[in-house]
């Protein structure tokens, strides 16, 4: 009898431990976040800045939820590559960079990106051009010949730069770096001037206007309408008076969305609530990222790639008409 009582004592004590294991294994606050990985772009730049911070305050809200990870990339024309090759599952966007992935052009050429999905935008970049006044630099056409800065080769930036100087017919020696080399060139006065796509204020900017007096050109009308018209994923912009020092007058200009996007193959539930997190906090993040100072509903709905459906549900229940163009694939 001794036996048995002792076989029963056992088998229950062994019973209590597994069922506490299944519960511990199985809670909240044991259950291992999934891992994310987020392509960025160059050091310095405003899109990496911009995911790093999203990247933060997702991780803070969700840090039992999701652990994401900021990586360096090329940028955004070479982000939706990465997504569709299965590198990465979230990465920093632009409507330049994403629509001729889409249709397998350019460095996506025959192999589209048809695997990209959206979930918000948060910028417009502008495409300011600049140098510093001792040049005696007055207009961009004053540009041809002349030593001019365009970003990291390859980059959105100086794709779209080159294309611009290119439909104008204005005919400049490029040169290629990192956004902060670029800035620290035109102090030292080894770079004649620059043009860069980027959200406004930009750090490096502000750091060049704080130590020398900075010209900030303005294009002549016709220079974007040209370009606009040949190249229509492309948006009327302008810098507000101001932005930067020495800068009385707004620039009109033109740019691109900037947006956030998430691999196709990431669960509908978790882009679900990494939208709905970002939209809770929305405050938090545009106080960590100044660059995400368009970010709203209505430009997100103005982008050019399909909602991935996680996201897609977010805006339905929030009562967002959703254009034609944004509804995933069946």
């Amino acid at each position: 009898m001794k036996k048995e009582k002792n076989y029963w004592v056992k088998v229950l004590g062994t019973l209590v431990i597994a069922i506490s294991f299944i519960i511990l294994t199985y809670s909240p606050g044991w259950a291992e976040a999934t891992r994310l990985r987020m392509g960025g772009g160059p050091l310095g730049t405003a899109i990496h800045s911009m995911c790093a911070a999203w990247a933060e305050v997702m991780n803070k809200h969700l840090r039992d939820k999701v652990e994401i990870s900021v990586q360096v990339t090329p940028g955004t024309r070479q982000n939706p590559i990465m997504i569709r090759d299965g590198q990465l599952d979230l990465a920093g966007a632009s409507s330049s960079g994403d629509f001729p992935a889409w249709k397998g052009e350019e460095l996506a050429k025959g192999k589209p990106c048809r695997n990209i999905r959206l979930m918000f935008a948060y910028s417009q970049t502008t495409y300011i051009s600049f140098c510093l006044e001792k040049t005696g630099i007055q207009s961009f056409d004053d540009f041809a010949g002349k030593k001019i800065g365009l970003g990291s080769k390859g980059s959105p930036t100086s794709k779209t730069s080159e294309e611009f100087f290119k439909v104008n017919g204005v005919q400049a020696r490029f040169f290629y770096m990192s956004p902060n080399e670029m800035i620290e060139r035109l102090k030292d006065g080894l770079l004649d001037g620059s043009i860069y796509g980027v959200s406004h204020p930009w750090a490096p900017l502000l750091d060049l206007t704080s130590v020398a007096k900075v010209r900030f050109l303005t294009y002549p009308d016709k220079y974007i309408e040209n370009f606009l018209e040949k190249h229509s994923i492309y948006v009327p912009a302008s810098m507000a008076a101001n932005t930067y020092s020495n800068q009385p007058q707004e620039i009109k200009t033109f740019g691109s969305i900037m947006a956030i996007n998430a691999a196709a193959s990431v669960p509908e539930d978790l882009v679900h609530l990494l939208v709905k997190t970002t939209w809770a906090h929305a405050d938090e993040i545009k106080k960590a990222a100044p660059y995400a100072n368009a970010m709203t509903v209505e430009n997100t709905m103005s982008f050019i790639t399909p909602l991935h459906p996680g996201a897609l549900k977010y805006y339905q229940e929030k009562g967002v008409k959703i254009p034609q163009k944004l509804l995933p694939p069946k």
